[in-house]
């Protein structure tokens, strides 16, 4: 007889109505996502050509390193590189950028701190939170000027990460 120890084991819970309606418009939401993604990152890349005026310092933006359309950020002050992600709430489908500092541990060893980041909505504009305070890149926007500025906004948010850790 084989007896399983349930407390060793962990507890699941069945998802919600609510999220499994979100599951049902994946395929249009995915490629909405991904298309305000690229554009936003592109948008960021093309401003951060000019960084070293903005800055003051190196800073350079490169990317895609690979399919999963990683962007790499070098400064003066340390490297950053930005990871892409997926989130369903209140049944929508969200992309999340998440931007991470390059640090070393106390043995040298590298390992990769969350410092800033965005997330992207079904036909929304990209923002840097729910709260009114947070950082709405307009990237559908007609007007070049406001891109550039929530994209500069971004880069220096993203800077000021890679100096001192984590914005919030």
């Amino acid at each position: 007889m084989i007896i399983i120890q349930l407390e060793n084991t962990m507890n699941f819970k069945k998802l919600s109505d609510q999220n499994l309606r979100g599951l049902s418009n994946l395929g249009s939401a995915r490629a909405d996502i991904i298309e305000t993604r690229d554009a936003t990152l592109s948008a960021m890349a093309a401003v951060c050509s000019n960084a070293t005026v903005l800055f003051k310092s190196n800073v350079l933006m490169t990317g895609p390193t690979s399919d999963l359309a990683t962007f790499l950020i070098k400064s003066a002050f340390g490297s950053a590189r930005s990871v892409n992600g997926w989130h369903i709430e209140n049944s929508q489908l969200y992309g999340t950028v998440t931007f991470e500092r390059e640090c070393l541990d106390k043995y040298g060893k590298t390992y990769w701190e969350p410092i800033w980041g965005f997330v992207i909505g079904h036909n929304e504009a990209p923002r840097s939170g729910n709260s009114d305070g947070a950082l709405i890149i307009p990237i559908d926007s007609g007007f070049g000027d406001e891109r550039d500025s929530g994209c500069r906004q971004a880069l220096y948010a993203i800077l000021f990460g890679i100096i001192n850790g984590p914005v919030t």
